[in-house]
């Protein structure tokens, strides 16, 4: 089976980089994207529960009998849970603790800058208002007063726009984003059986489009010029290859080393599934029936390959 990983491995590799260079630049170039939120929310709670199982039912196990392996069975700490752990851990700091930070810090930036100005120019506007003349007629002042609140309007809403396009996040997405894809294609990379190779790469594919589609729609948003958008999906595109070669590099280092990587792999499973799959597409209250259908139809199906998998072994 040797030789179907290599073939699992290498067409994955190719793959994925299509997959995230169409899907970030379907926002980028199509004037008049268009998405099907349904069919969007199915496929993401579908992948969610393709993960949580592949994390949880696949890896993480594999995880384990690699350190009983390296400690020949001798009972010993569980390694690969705290390690998933703090995986898990690593990526919520990333993501939530620095990236919202960073996030915030921009956004705040912004208000203060636009907040200050506003109440300059309204100063300015109060003060020259008592500069009328006494005998200006009622209806004058009145004009005067609203076009002073209707350029208060206009500085409010162009503080809006600069906090909706915020230049920032879409750098941090990719950082978190290429993490991701790294640690994705570590699992495929570090895999030598080919069963369950192909298992996670075809869960981790199902799972592609949206990241390149996330990526494309945040740089749109963030008014990026097109060249340096697309230089940022390419490299984005290359993050799941380059995982995968670091994973395939190290797959003959020993048990050791393969239930390190394999821990970490399932860590970063667990906290796509939970915080940026499940949590965020169950909370917009939409289609939720079915949603919770195709959930199990991804858990059931991660779960049947086991059974698959051990009526192979054992036939063989």
């Amino acid at each position: 089976m040797i030789i179907g990983t290599i073939i699992v491995k290498s067409v994955a590799m190719l793959v994925m980089f299509l997959i995230i260079i169409i899907t970030g630049s379907v926002p980028l170039r199509v004037k008049k994207f268009r998405e099907n939120k349904k069919i969007l929310s199915i496929f993401s709670a579908f992948s969610g529960g393709l993960f949580i199982s592949i994390g949880l039912i696949h890896i993480l196990p594999e995880a384990g009998e690699d350190f009983d392996k390296y400690y020949n069975s001798v009972e010993h700490f569980p390694f690969q849970m705290l390690i998933a752990v703090i995986s898990f851990s690593l990526v919520l700091f990333i993501e939530k603790v620095i990236g919202e930070y960073l996030t915030h810090h921009h956004h705040h930036h912004h208000y203060s800058n636009d907040l200050e100005s506003q109440q300059q120019d309204q100063q300015i506007n109060e003060n020259y208002l008592p500069s009328f003349e006494i005998e200006d007629t009622i209806e004058s002042k009145q004009s005067q007063i609203k076009q002073v609140f209707e350029e208060i309007d206009i500085s409010l809403s162009k503080q809006d726009d600069n906090n909706k396009i915020n230049i920032l996040t879409p750098f941090v997405l990719q950082i978190a984003l290429g993490i991701h894809a790294t640690l994705e294609g570590l699992a495929i990379g570090v895999e030598q059986d080919f069963s369950k190779c192909l298992t996670i790469a075809l869960a981790v594919l199902v799972h592609k489009w949206a990241e390149g589609l996330v990526l494309g729609l945040a740089l749109k948003q963030s008014k990026m010029n097109l060249t340096r958008a697309t230089v940022m999906v390419v490299i984005q595109a290359i993050m799941n290859p380059m995982g995968i070669c670091i994973g395939w590099a190290l797959s003959d280092t020993g048990y050791l080393v393969n239930g390190i990587l394999m821990s970490i792999s399932a860590g970063t499973f667990i906290y796509i599934s939970t915080q940026e799959v499940i949590a965020q597409e169950f909370s917009k209250n939409r289609y939720q029936i079915i949603k919770f259908l195709f959930f199990l139809v991804g858990v059931g199906f991660i779960s049947s390959l086991y059974f698959i998998e051990q009526a192979t072994s054992s036939s063989s």
